[in-house]
């Protein structure tokens, strides 16, 4: 998905659609509805008000796509967590390592991979480091309990 379609997909899906996001935004609903348009060569989404409309719906569908025509992926960083439980944040961190080697297993067992594939190990890994960042979020918490 291109970056014009996920704001698109973003700004028709909003509760109440576009209009309501115009109204929440503080843009004339039918310029907004412009700015969605990925076939309107007039009038352009700027990346602020791609980045208020993300923050506004809770949704990253523009971040996910420039990320994704650039060749990176996007991982949510979680914040650092007082009173984590260290062991099961490593368990799951394990749990999400395993899931990650079953994709590829799963890949490699018939002697060739297809993009669909490399596409579930892609999302596996995502997982797998999201994961791991929650639990370096934990350990991060302890050094702000020990202070």
């Amino acid at each position: 998905m291109n970056i014009q379609d996920a704001a698109h997909r973003i700004g028709h899906e909003y509760p109440g659609g576009a209009v309501a996001l115009a109204h929440r935004m503080g843009i004339n609903q039918t310029v907004f509805n412009s700015k969605l348009n990925p076939n309107n060569t007039t009038h352009h989404l700027t990346l602020a008000e791609a980045q208020r409309m993300q923050l506004l719906t809770g949704r990253t569908d523009v971040l996910e796509a420039m990320a994704s025509e650039l060749g990176f992926v996007v991982i949510h960083r979680p914040g650092t967590a007082d009173g984590c439980d260290i062991p099961s944040a490593t368990r799951r961190s394990m749990v999400e390592f395993g899931e990650w080697m079953r994709e590829v297993d799963a890949a490699l067992s018939d002697g060739r991979v297809t993009p669909n594939e490399v596409r579930a190990i892609e999302r596996e890994l995502v997982q797998m480091i999201g994961q791991a960042q929650s639990l370096t979020a934990c350990l991060s918490g302890m050094t702000g309990a020990s202070k």
